[in-house]
Order: C-alpha cells, then structure tokens, then sequence
C-alpha cells in the first residue's frame, strides 16, 4: 500500500511540474518571439493572427537620426495603403478602402522612431507580406503577416466512472494576440 501511494505521490508531484513547465513556456513564448522580431529588422518579421483578432505590425527606426517632421508609408503586396504617417499625423487620404476603420497607428511613440501599426479584424485575406517605409531616412521594414482559423480549445471530459486526472490540451498561442496593445519600446 505504501509503494501505491508513494507512485502516486510521484504522479501528482510530476503532474505539478509538467503544468509550471508548460505555463513558464507558454508565457514566455510571446518574449521571446519579441525579442527575435526586434533582432531580425533586415529581413522582416513574421506575425501571426487568427480571424477576427488583432496583430501589430512592428516597423521601429533606431538609428539617431531621425527627422522631427517624419513620413512613413505602410503598403501591402499589392501595394496599397495601409496606413501613412504624414509629417507627423496619421493620414488615410490613400488608405485601401478594405483597412479603413481597422489599422492604426501608435502617434505617441513617433518620436522614438516605433511607427507599428495594429490591424484589428483580422480577415485570411490579409494575409502576406506588408511593407513599412520611413522616407527621409531610406528605412524599409517588411512584415509577413500569418492569419489563421478562429481559436478554438477542444476540452476532452475523461469517460464516466474514471478518474479525472489533467489531460493535456494543445493550444497554439497566437503571439499577435498577446502583443496586442503590447509596445516594442
């Protein structure tokens, strides 16, 4: 009797560690996805999203030498407008009728250089590569945004009669879900 529930003391302890394990990675996935689109400014970024949800589009200008008066052109594959940044103030004079009402921009953060926009109401048609364009410093970011079905979490109740124990159930965290609203800098 001692051996059964000594096991089963172990399943339980092991059982603990398996979930701090799993909420330590899943929490620290999106930093760590962070910080390699911070380190990959050359060849761009990858960000994800589902349907019906939002994505930030990082485009972050470091270098000092940044302009008091800044232009900045989103545009997409086929380049159309996005979302521009005219001499500080966002302008949607040219923005594609399909991302009016759903993309902006961060203006508190032009002067450090964070010209992010965030895309709400995520359609599978906007997905593909996006391109950020600070004029007067010959700067270009380009983005591959990935979206995906609705988030769905299927919940499997253990047969009747049985013991519950934890079953695992797989989650794929959207990174551009939890960085919404989230800043670079």
């Amino acid at each position: 009797m001692k051996v059964y529930h000594h096991h089963r003391h172990q399943t339980d302890e092991l059982t603990v560690v398996r979930l701090k394990l799993c909420l330590f990675v899943c929490s620290s996935a999106p930093l760590l996805l962070l910080l390699l689109c911070c380190l990959d400014s050359a060849t761009g970024v990858e960000v994800s999203g589902v349907v019906g949800g939002s994505a930030v589009l990082p485009c972050v200008y470091s270098e000092d030498d940044l302009p008091s008066s800044v232009s900045v052109y989103w545009r997409d594959k086929d380049d159309r407008g996005v979302m521009d940044v005219v001499r500080n103030s966002e302008n949607t004079k040219s923005q594609h009728q399909r991302f009016r009402g759903r993309v902006t921009s961060f203006p508190e953060l032009y002067s450090k250089g964070n010209f992010s926009v965030r895309m709400t109401d995520l359609k599978l048609e906007d997905e593909g590569p996006y391109e950020c364009e600070v004029v007067r410093v010959n700067f270009k970011r380009k983005v591959t945004l990935k979206v995906s079905g609705k988030l769905t979490a299927l919940a499997t109740s253990p047969p009747s009669g049985a013991a519950a124990d934890w079953l695992p159930v797989h989650l794929t965290l959207m990174p551009a879900l939890l960085l919404t609203g989230f800043t670079l800098f």
